[in-house]
């Protein structure tokens, strides 16, 4: 059995959390992945945010239909089960450096305990730092201070 898990849509609204495509996932314990979805800006402009899908934990959560159908139709995408819930973590559209970085490419990780989520973000300088949120939400934190960005993905 398989589905799409993430909401998305081809012409996301400027401003909203609505997205056009979702990657770079990583698993928060064993019911939820957390990934990075390219929102708009109240301009227009990308802004990659990071989300959270909470994941059905029995079969007839995955397999009912939610708003959509979920192999989609002729004229829309593939949509989530009704079971899932999708969340947005980040909201950095106001900061100098808006949105997480996709370069150096990386993959959100979450650590053992499932309670804090790792992604890399340019801090108020400009340089890509390590910063950690909890999979609940709240203000991201800033994990490193380096004076250069942080050039591979990372792990736990």
């Amino acid at each position: 059995w398989c589905v799409l898990v993430s909401k998305t849509t081809p012409t996301p609204q400027p401003g909203s959390d609505e997205i056009n495509r979702a990657y770079e996932e990583g698993w928060v314990g064993n019911h939820a992945l957390a990934f990075i979805g390219d929102t708009l800006s109240p301009k227009g402009e990308k802004v990659p945010e990071l989300f959270i899908v909470e994941l059905p934990q029995d079969e007839a959560g995955w397999k009912a239909a939610g708003d959509a159908p979920l192999s989609g139709t002729e004229t829309t995408l593939p949509a989530p089960p009704r079971g899932v819930v999708q969340r947005r973590l980040t909201f950095t559209h106001h900061r100098a450096y808006p949105g997480l970085v996709n370069v150096p490419r990386h993959w959100v990780r979450c650590n053992p305990q499932g309670t804090q989520i790792a992604f890399l973000m340019r801090d108020d300088n400009g340089i890509v730092q390590l910063w950690l949120i909890s999979p609940q939400g709240g203000e991201p934190r800033q994990l490193t201070h380096n004076k250069t960005d942080i050039q591979s993905a990372f792990n736990w």
